[in-house]
């Protein structure tokens, strides 16, 4: 499988995602409504390691996670929605700080979008709450043919941060 915008696969993202993917399968199989990911297609694709770092009431959070298309079909992720803010954008890092909203992107056949390590990013926002570390938040992944929904873990912001002063 070709690895588009992806560092080294570790052995804990894999297994996040293996996890993530039978939750999905037996989460689209109890209920169809949430997902309607086509019936061949379920096993060819996941979305492993998605996180979200804590932050304030107000603020934008970045979200991460990595799509992988094991498929032999071109993917469109045309959005996404969440439960915690009403907005989301598809960023992209251009050069040291700049960044270019990109509204969509396509993930060819057998390869990885990776939106977890690389210059792409979603970020949602502005959170109508503060998201703790420990919680899962709901995303919604709204590709062309189909949608998926996605618990999201929340990680503690990095050591020395403080998201939210008191």
């Amino acid at each position: 499988m070709k690895n588009h915008h992806s560092s080294s696969a570790g052995g804990e993202p894999r297994k996040a995602g293996i996890r993530l993917a039978v939750f999905l399968v037996g989460l689209i199989g109890a209920f169809p409504a949430l997902a309607d990911i086509p019936v061949g297609l379920t096993s060819a694709i996941r979305i492993e390691s998605p996180t979200v770092i804590a932050t304030c009431k107000g603020a934008a959070a970045r979200l991460g996670f990595i799509v992988a298309n094991d498929s032999s079909t071109r993917l469109h992720l045309a959005g996404l929605s969440s439960n915690v803010a009403p907005n989301a954008r598809l960023k992209a890092r251009i050069g040291a700080s700049d960044t270019a909203d990109l509204g969509s992107i396509n993930i060819p056949p057998e390869s990885r979008l990776d939106l977890l390590t690389s210059h792409l990013r979603y970020e949602i926002a502005p959170l109508t709450r503060e998201i703790w570390p420990g919680e899962i938040i709901e995303v919604q992944l709204d590709f062309v043919s189909f949608k998926a929904v996605v618990p999201v873990h929340v990680h503690e912001p990095p050591k020395g941060t403080r998201p939210c002063a008191q």
